[in-house]
């Protein structure tokens, strides 16, 4: 069963090589309710949260604010919860 896309713009949601981080996250949260019920998410509301944390540091160092290391290592967890929280295996 395919997630149906909700998008606005003219995203390429088939096109994975063109794919970023902002693309991904605002996807995410425009279809939020059929991924949650597609992936049978642990914790929905949990995996929003995350996305939009995501989507905020990315926002901040895409426009050149502080970052540190400890930001990094933070939204790397975020983006490890959120995949755990949608049952992602790397396998």
């Amino acid at each position: 069963q395919e997630v149906k896309p909700n998008m606005d713009d003219d995203f390429d949601y088939k096109n994975f090589e063109k794919w970023d981080l902002i693309k991904l996250t605002n996807y995410y949260i425009k279809n939020y309710n059929p991924i949650a019920e597609y992936t049978k998410m642990a914790d929905p509301p949990f995996g929003r949260t995350l996305i939009f944390m995501i989507k905020t540091h990315r926002n901040l160092w895409a426009h050149n604010h502080d970052f540190t290391f400890r930001d990094a290592f933070r939204v790397c967890d975020a983006i490890e919860l959120f995949f755990e929280n949608i049952n992602f295996s790397r396998n």
